[in-house]
Formats: C-alpha cells, structure tokens, sequence
C-alpha cells in the first residue's frame, strides 16, 4: 500500500507544461496521457518513499533526452531565472564535458542507461537538498562502488540539468527573499549515472546557477556528495 500523497496525473500535467515552456515539445510528446503503475512500479515507490525521495518528474526515453540535449542545456542552465536576485559574487554557470577554463557547452554523459530510461517513459523519484553522509568527500569511483552495492540510481546529466531548473523556477515563483542566505548555497555533487569506468560529469547547482563538467572519475572534492533517484518505469 503506498503512502505518498501524490497526485501522478498533476506531476504529469506540470512535467509537460515545464517541457513546452522550455522549448521541448519533442520531451512532452513522448509522454503518456495517463500514468498506470504496475506492482513492480508501486514496489519502487515505496523505495523511494523509504528513501524520501519526495520530488518527482516524468521523463521520457533516454533517446528523445540526448535527441534534444542542446535545447535542453540551453533552457535550463544558460537561461535566467525571472525572480532570482542576481549577487554577481554567486550567480555562476559553467558548463563543459571537460575541466578547462574555457568551457565546452557541451556535458558529459555515457550512452550506456538502465534499461527503464531507455525504453520508455518514467517517473523519477529524487531530493535535490539531500547527500547522503556516505558519498561526501569521496572519489568518484567510491561513489559510484557504494551506489553499486546499494542498488542506487543517480542522475543523469539531462536529469539533473531538469531537476534544478525546476526546482529554481518553483522557489521563484514562490517569491524569495533579496537577502536569504539560500541565494549563496550550492550543492556540489558526483552525477553517477552520467559517467564509466573512467570519467563522469560533476556539478554545483543552488538558486543562482548551475554548473556541469567531466572529470576523471578517480578524483575528489571535500564538498562533493551524490544524489540518489529511484527510475520508475510507467
């Protein structure tokens, strides 16, 4: 028996919305009308309420994901946000598939997914302003070990790219204080599901900005945590 009080069709109007509003009409087509949860679905939601992950999107096939990847970046980093006061000293936006000054506009991400974002449309489950303790501080490649042996998803890096735009947007069509101390917090995390054996993509994103680059996978930030998602087939 589930216990998140969650409205799927509202969650699926307000995904659809967000993709026409932000050029990816390609994304909203490729969504259902209606969201049918099998027992296997309704399993990994009660996962993800285990987890609290209580944030949540559709979002269609990996393919149609990568298809539109430019617009995507384009829409959801490069863009401002309306109603976020902008403090230079914090508002930042890089984005590279490579560590240099002088960044690429491209992100990394590996073609190799699980098989529920590659075939087919799906709910994910996720908590921008939750790292779990055991993935700070440590390498990628531990990160990505723990996540293994936990059976854990992450982001990708469209998914990420989404989720903190919306998560911004949402903030500030609430109305946000000039002098919130929010303003200035970044969170800085491994984007698992985004890399290999060797490389991934890493990020900040906060109210202000957001940021992707690849890196070599065997390196570390103090600072540097992973999210945990939970991909629900529907």
């Amino acid at each position: 028996m589930l216990k998140f009080c969650m409205n799927f069709q509202t969650i699926l109007a307000d995904s659809k919305n967000f993709y026409r509003s932000h050029n990816l009409e390609s994304w909203a087509k490729a969504l259902p009308s209606a969201i049918k949860l099998s027992k296997d679905a309704e399993a990994q939601i009660a996962r993800a309420e285990k987890l609290r992950l209580e944030q949540v999107l559709v979002f269609p096939d990996f393919k149609t994901q990568m298809a539109a990847i430019a617009t995507v970046i384009a829409e959801t980093a490069m863009k401002p946000v309306t109603g976020i006061p902008v403090e230079p000293k914090f508002a930042k936006i890089y984005i590279s598939d490579d560590w240099a000054k002088e960044p690429s506009g491209r992100v990394y991400q590996t073609l190799s997914v699980t098989e529920a974002r590659a075939h087919g449309p799906y709910l994910l489950f996720y908590n921008l302003q939750a790292l779990p303790m055991p993935t700070i501080g440590k390498k990628g490649n531990q990160v990505a070990k723990l996540f293994k042996e936990e059976g854990w998803n992450s982001f990708t890096s469209p998914e990420l790219l989404i989720a903190q735009r919306f998560w911004r947007e949402r903030v500030a069509a609430k109305g946000i204080d000039p002098k919130s101390k929010e303003l200035g917090k970044f969170y800085w995390v491994w984007v698992v599901d985004s890399g290999d054996k060797e490389n991934c993509c890493a990020a900040f994103y906060g109210l202000q900005g957001a940021g992707m680059y690849g890196c070599k996978i065997g390196s570390a930030n103090k600072m540097r945590g992973a999210n945990v998602t939970v991909v629900v087939s529907i």
